[in-house]
């Protein structure tokens, strides 16, 4: 079994505080069960048995900690950028034996990802390397490394007829995903906690992939989807 580092200082900090128990729960667990680079495939059965939380909650779990972590391209995978930070690699060494696989799993993800920038910065960047950032359970030390740790996010406001769509191919009617998109757009796409949407995608599958929006018959499903 691997060993982790654990920031004790994660239980005063204003971010983990404000979590309800199964997020934090969901948290540490993510934390402790993802590879060497923070990296951790996505099975809700898994971690619904080994966490005893119903998958519905994981869900709803994943949305209150989605600042903390990404999705690959593709929705199999997490990553937790601040990961190797909190593990005391970073920025990484190539001469140390450890550092090179936690490279050779950034580069192997880096596509699903887009780490370009994220590798880059772990590796010192073009201007000398960068000085691991100082963590305290504070919030302006969590802005030192977002500052030095930068990834890309799906921070963006889908059009209606996108959201629409991801909505149908899941199984959803569009009427339901029409007014999930007008609520979110009214919010000028911030969630009901005032907090950015992020991850739309993400955010619908937690919060409003729900059974009553769900197409109940087969030929509904042909409407729905070829309208």
């Amino acid at each position: 079994m691997a060993n982790r580092n654990t920031k004790t200082e994660k239980w005063r900090d204003a971010w983990f505080l404000d979590l309800d128990s199964n997020s934090k729960l969901l948290f540490i667990y993510l934390t402790e069960n993802c590879d060497i680079a923070g990296f951790i495939e996505i099975s809700y059965k898994i971690w619904s048995f080994e966490t005893g939380l119903k998958i519905d909650d994981l869900k709803t779990s994943l949305e209150l900690i989605s600042e903390k972590i990404n999705y690959s391209a593709d929705y199999k995978y997490l990553f937790i950028p601040k990961f190797i930070v909190h593990q005391n690699n970073y920025p990484l060494n190539l001469e140390n034996n450890a550092h090179k696989a936690i490279y050779k799993k950034l580069e192997y993800f880096s596509q699903m990802f887009d780490l370009h920038d994220f590798i880059k910065n772990a590796l010192g960047g073009s201007k000398g390397l960068i000085s691991p950032p100082v963590m305290s359970c504070n919030s302006n030390s969590n802005n030192n490394v977002n500052n030095n740790v930068k990834i890309k996010n799906e921070n963006k406001i889908p059009e209606k007829s996108e959201l629409v769509q991801f909505f149908v191919e899941n199984g959803y009617r569009r009427d339901y995903a029409e007014n999930v998109w007008e609520y979110y757009q009214n919010l000028n796409w911030f969630d009901s906690k005032g907090n950015i949407v992020k991850s739309w995608k993400a955010k619908c599958r937690a919060v409003w992939f729900k059974n009553e929006g769900k197409i109940k018959e087969s030929n509904e499903i042909s409407k729905y989807k070829y309208k």
